[in-house]
């Protein structure tokens, strides 16, 4: 898909980058690495969080994303020091997010429909964070940051299963259409972190972000980002965001 394509283009820049100016960056500051989990809720009224199938007969009936739970991902971090600057870092992530949603609606006695749907977004982070505080028990300290995600919504999936539950013989899955892959540029304000050391180099490395999937990029023909269908859609509103995240960190 032509937004998996871009998206592994700017992966691939920033590895070669990074390998020009290894040596360099090495000598002149230290490098932390780090992996582990991280969490994303939808904020607001976001239609992604909505059902799937409407719950009333209104004009502004929508099919929703069915998102309303926290959804689960990988994060893979890389801390640069500077020496001369301790207090400031720059930062660089690879998010992996595995958005899902089901539901069960009951059409009579006999038939259930299983709702499902699906969506993988992969996101390229840069950024800056600042050490404000500097605790005095394990080496722990607390800072704040901003980020720009790249991101791309790829693996985009939607389908129903009619359970006949006294006929199992008719029962079936029916895939829906899906919306095409895209390509969104958002970003994210990091209000608290926490990094504490474990044992030598191990560090411990956690904290709390809000912002947005989609600040630049948003295309109204395509109608909701986080949503199976078109139907009845207008436009593509701002998808905000609270993550939380947790990760173990070596420190070089």
């Amino acid at each position: 898909m032509k937004s998996m394509k871009i998206f592994y283009m700017a992966v691939a820049t920033i590895v070669l980058l990074s390998a020009h100016n290894n040596i360099y960056a090495q000598l002149q500051s230290k490098i932390n690495f780090a992996f582990g989990v991280v969490t994303t809720d939808i904020l607001g009224d976001n239609p992604a969080k909505k059902p799937m199938v409407a719950t009333n007969t209104s004009q502004d009936a929508v099919t929703g994303g069915s998102f309303k739970y926290t959804q689960p991902g990988l994060r893979l971090k890389t801390t640069y020091i500077i020496e001369e600057m301790p207090n400031l870092r720059f930062q660089g992530n690879i998010d992996y997010l595995f958005f899902g949603g089901k539901e069960r609606v009951v059409i009579n006695s006999k038939i259930v429909h299983y709702l499902t749907h699906d969506i993988n977004i992969a996101s390229l982070g840069f950024g800056a964070e600042y050490v404000w505080a500097d605790l005095d028990f394990a080496n722990a300290k607390l800072y704040s940051g901003i980020n720009i995600l790249l991101s791309s919504f790829h693996n985009i999936g939607a389908e129903i299963y009619e359970d006949y539950l006294e006929l199992p013989q008719f029962s079936q899955t029916k895939k829906l259409p899906s919306k095409d892959a895209a390509l969104r540029l958002g970003g994210t304000v990091k209000l608290i972190g926490v990094e504490g050391r474990l044992r030598q180099n191990f560090f411990v490395n956690t904290g709390v972000s809000i912002g947005s999937l989609n600040l630049i990029g948003r295309d109204d023909a395509r109608g909701e980002l986080l949503t199976p269908l078109a139907l009845l859609e207008t436009g593509e509103s701002m998808v905000n965001i609270l993550q939380v995240y947790i990760s173990l960190q070596y420190n070089m």
